[in-house]
């Protein structure tokens, strides 16, 4: 049986983690949807621009075992968070000023966030719950959440370039997501927990 489903929804952590969880998701939808037409609108050959996509998801599955690692000690929780803040942030960056020039490590440098981020928000699934139950019910809406902010994301990318004919713009605004990634997950990081009452 459930523990008051909605209660979920109210909590204000709960919604911390959720959209923690959809930064990191936007990244990688928006990158998976529209980085090759980026790098060959900037010259780069089709097969090796779809290689960049590749190299932000081969960099995701370390970071996964090292965000688990971290996550459940609250002395590295925050730093691991700044990190993979830091890191998205420069990732994107070096595609507005060097377009192709570093492609591949600002791959791996989103990579890395993403899959830093990606670990820590499934570990908040557990470590800011109370049992089972809420654990559950925390996922369900992180990923409802999340993923519904990722998925509205691309579309309106794509319509930003269509109306500037430039992906400069689209990139500056994406430069606002590991800003509330950090935010969300710093918050969320505090020493609470979720809880719903019976």
């Amino acid at each position: 049986k459930l523990r008051n489903p909605r209660k979920m929804w109210s909590s204000r952590l709960a919604w911390q983690i959720s959209i923690f969880m959809g930064m990191q998701s936007v990244i990688y939808y928006v990158f998976s949807a529209w980085l090759p037409s980026m790098l060959q609108d900037w010259g780069m050959d089709v097969a090796r621009s779809g290689m960049m996509v590749f190299y932000i998801q081969i960099s995701t599955i370390p970071m996964m075992f090292v965000g688990s690692f971290f996550a459940e000690n609250p002395k590295y929780l925050k730093k691991i968070i700044w990190i993979a803040s830091v890191l998205m942030f420069i990732g994107i960056l070096m595609f507005i000023i060097g377009k192709t020039r570093f492609a591949i490590l600002a791959s791996i440098f989103n990579g890395l966030a993403i899959g830093l981020v990606f670990s820590i928000s499934t570990m908040f699934f557990v470590i800011k719950t109370q049992n089972i139950t809420d654990s559950a019910q925390l996922s369900g809406m992180a990923q409802t959440v999340g993923y519904f902010i990722a998925g509205c994301i691309p579309p309106i990318v794509g319509l930003l370039f269509q109306t500037t004919q430039s992906w400069t713009f689209p990139l500056w605004m994406l430069l606002v997501v590991p800003f509330v990634m950090c935010t969300s997950g710093l918050m969320a990081a505090k020493d609470r927990v979720i809880e719903v009452a019976n």
